[in-house]
């Protein structure tokens, strides 16, 4: 089996790759060993790969910085301290890359959802744009369950704790970023009492405060996490002799 032949999974599922998906390193042809799924190939996951014989890396967000959503080309960033070690390792072990994010977004949502215990979701104009309606509490209590079901040992949080939340909008990954104003825009106009994202910056945090809506704050990774799981076990089932391992990426911060 080659690498290429992975892609029958999205085509039998109706999840068409986005224009700027599909291999982004390494050679689409080659015979397949493994397939790690992860958020990102850091350097750490790039050896998880080496270590558990995969030799392709199904990722959701691509291996350079500048992330390529800022404009940035790889090309005009590759003798640096951050993508340079990367590629080497990439290419000293001979990994290929499949880069899928957007095609995944769906699968990602149901696995946040999912491992955040929510119910089935009213979906509003579009697949992605849903809101969850929980039984009544402070957001602070509802902060404690988001980081016992998620296993965090900590939290980031902004807004009014203290606001009853009856609708629940979720914005996994990076979609309440200030680089996507849109996610936050879109999830406030459907009225939700409390927003769960992944990650985000000030500007989000200060819009969410001044519109009244509580968010909280998982974090990118850990927000992906269960999607990834549940994308990983799906691949397993449709290539059953096929080696399919997934790697979360640790939180890259500590609390002080």
């Amino acid at each position: 089996m080659k690498a290429n032949d992975i892609l029958s999974f999205w085509q039998t599922r109706n999840l068409p790759l986005a224009p700027h998906e599909g291999f982004c390193f390494g050679s689409p042809e080659v015979e397949l060993a493994g397939v790690l799924v992860c958020w990102m190939p850091t350097a750490p996951a790039i050896r998880a790969a080496r270590d558990l014989g995969c030799n392709l890396i199904l990722a959701h967000e691509h291996f350079g910085f500048p992330p390529k959503y800022s404009g940035a080309r790889l090309d005009q960033n590759l003798s640096d301290r951050i993508n340079l070690p990367r590629i080497r390792e990439l290419a000293e072990r001979d990994i290929t890359v499949l880069w899928a994010a957007d095609s995944l977004d769906e699968v990602i949502l149901d696995g946040f959802a999912q491992a955040l215990g929510l119910p089935d979701p009213q979906v509003c104009r579009y697949s992605l744009q849903r809101i969850y309606h929980v039984p009544a509490l402070p957001a602070r209590q509802m902060a404690v369950q988001v980081m016992e079901r998620m296993a965090v040992a900590s939290l980031r949080v902004c807004g009014n704790l203290e606001r009853m939340v009856r609708r629940v909008a979720l914005l996994p990954g990076n979609s309440a970023s200030a680089h996507n104003p849109e996610g936050l825009r879109s999830a406030l106009a459907m009225a939700p009492d409390l927003l769960i994202a992944g990650d985000t910056d000030e500007y989000p945090m200060r819009a969410a405060i001044d519109a009244d809506v509580p968010m909280i704050l998982v974090g990118h990774a850990r927000s992906l996490a269960p999607g990834l799981s549940r994308f990983a076990t799906a691949l397993r089932g449709a290539f059953p002799t096929l080696c399919v391992e997934c790697y979360e990426n640790p939180r890259p911060w500590a609390t002080v």
